[in-house]
């Protein structure tokens, strides 16, 4: 079952290695990870959190989508990487 945004966008939680963010399955949050390295890829003309989550933001639809491909495959957890996010 695909997963569904988060329709409150709750506060984003960052560290050094990505942004964890939830989505749904029906009632239930499911945690989900995009890496740092994606977000740069994506755009990111900078290191600075501002501008990470300004790309997060952008990416955002597209970023959900990929965790939801890797829950409908079984990844409990979701974590967007480059490779998955830039094909």
């Amino acid at each position: 079952m695909p997963l569904s945004p988060d329709p409150k966008q709750a506060k984003l939680f960052i560290d050094r290695i990505g942004i964890d963010f939830a989505m749904f399955d029906g009632e239930t949050s499911v945690p989900c990870r995009v890496t740092w390295q994606a977000l740069r890829d994506a755009g990111s003309r900078s290191e600075e959190q501002s501008d990470i989550e300004i790309t997060f933001a952008h990416c955002r639809g597209r970023i959900e989508q990929v965790a939801s491909d890797h829950y409908d495959t079984g990844e409990m957890q979701p974590i967007v990487m480059s490779r998955q996010f830039l094909a």
